[in-house]
């Protein structure tokens, strides 16, 4: 059984958590700061690399509209999860 990996990645601008499902073809954003547009395409080119089907990004309210803008939907919020803030999952197919 293929077990998911989590690890903690810096770019340029920006540093993440990101979580690598291969048997569910799966990457998902725990966790980011810096630079949001960054963060993105780090994680879109890791879906790519690993034959990814979904990216799924833990993103604050304010950055919605850029994740809606850039092809991503919303799948789900929880309430109270950024120390009182919902938090929104947001996904690309």
């Amino acid at each position: 059984m293929i077990v998911p990996k989590t690890t903690e990645e810096t770019v340029v601008d920006c540093c993440y958590t990101i979580t690598t499902d291969e048997y569910n073809k799966r990457i998902r954003i725990d966790d980011y700061s810096g630079n949001v547009e960054t963060v993105m395409l780090a994680a879109e080119t890791k879906t790519m690399q690993l034959n990814g089907e979904k990216l799924i990004v833990k993103a604050k309210q304010t950055e919605i509209d850029f994740f809606l803008s850039n092809g991503y939907v919303l799948e789900g919020i929880v309430e109270h999860y950024f120390l009182g803030q919902p938090m929104y999952f947001m996904c690309k197919f």
